[in-house]
């Protein structure tokens, strides 16, 4: 029995092992292959787009450019998209692109952001890392005694004493 067609996606019944209840999956599928190449060229980053314009995609596919606004919001094409945008900005290759820009920026003694680029860059890359800080929580200090309080009360002093000589 074919599986129900419903205009871009396929509704396929699936039955999970600790569920009895029939349950429904969407498997996209984009049925014209151009729906496709749109949604991967609007995935790809701008300044590797080919064409450039999506006046000249349009061109290429033989529509109008308001044919390719239309598409963009078909709620199909949509979730392709959105999808494909996912796994394109979460890719490795997005994050290393990412942290080459920083380090470009990090290293160029011209850059009036360079120690800032310089200090994100380090931190991503787990070189230096923001110093933690002890957080106590006490339910009730009515409840500490005095020696704990007077013990509390010497620690955080000796800390800031220490951050005060080093600092």
């Amino acid at each position: 029995m074919p599986l129900p067609y419903s205009g871009f996606y396929y509704v396929v019944p699936f039955v999970p092992s600790e569920v009895r209840n029939v349950v429904s999956i969407v498997v996209m599928s984009l049925e014209d292959p151009r729906h496709q190449r749109f949604v991967d060229w609007l995935t790809t980053p701008k300044s590797e787009r080919q064409p450039v314009t999506m006046k000249e995609l349009a061109v290429e596919f033989g529509v109008s450019d308001r044919t390719l606004r239309d598409w963009k919001e078909r709620p199909a094409i949509r979730a392709v998209w959105e999808e494909q945008a996912k796994k394109v900005v979460g890719s490795p290759e997005r994050a290393q692109d990412v942290l080459e820009a920083m380090y470009q920026r990090a290293v160029d003694s011209s850059d009036p952001k360079q120690v800032q680029a310089a200090k994100l860059y380090l931190e991503a890359i787990e070189a230096i890392k923001p110093p933690t800080v002890e957080v106590r929580s006490v339910s009730d200090l009515a409840k500490v005694s005095d020696d704990e309080l007077q013990a509390m009360i010497a620690a955080t002093a000796g800390q800031m004493l220490e951050e005060r000589r080093n600092g």
